[in-house]
This record gives structure tokens, sequence and C-alpha cells, in this order.
């Protein structure tokens, strides 16, 4: 994926340009589902991952 988004840039001949991050910008073409909010517990967890937060 490297090479091809320093081919887009016009980095291809730059050895030592290397692509960290690439972010994409704006408009989907069609609207994606909404899952709407995931449980507190899925996010969240407590000392180590996979333990939900207990309050």
């Amino acid at each position: 994926m490297q090479t091809a988004v320093k081919a887009v840039i016009g980095a291809a001949d730059e050895p030592n340009t290397a692509i960290a991050v690439v972010v994409p910008i704006g408009y989907a073409a069609e609207p994606g589902p909404n899952p709407g909010r995931l449980p507190f517990e899925y996010n969240v967890f407590s000392e180590t991952l996979g333990t939900p937060y207990r309050p």
C-alpha cells in the first residue's frame, strides 16, 4: 500500500519517505447503518483487556 500511496502523491522515487497515516476525506457514497451505542462494558476494561469494568 505504501508504494501505491507514494506513487499517487509523487514520492515514488523517495526511498527515505514513509507513509505514516492515510486520512480519508469526503462523504460516503451511501449512508451506512447506525449500530447505536455499544454497551459500556464492551468499550471499557478494568486492569486487563477482556475484564469488563464493574463500578
